[in-house]
């Protein structure tokens, strides 16, 4: 069964591997090679994070 890596895993790798992936961190998404990170998806996940906290 394949699990799909995590946004973190795929930065570690340093590029995108085009192969579609579900957590893809990269703009635009799914380009072999590409580098450049999508930090806006970094931003909304802290923002979720803090609303998760708050609720507790």
């Amino acid at each position: 069964m394949y699990m799909p890596k995590s946004r973190e895993e795929l930065i570690d790798r340093g590029y995108c591997c085009g192969c579609v992936c579900t957590n893809c961190p990269y703009t635009p998404k799914y380009i072999t090679g590409n580098t450049a990170v999508d930090n806006q998806q970094e931003v909304k996940d802290l923002t979720n994070d803090k609303h998760q906290k708050t609720k507790l």
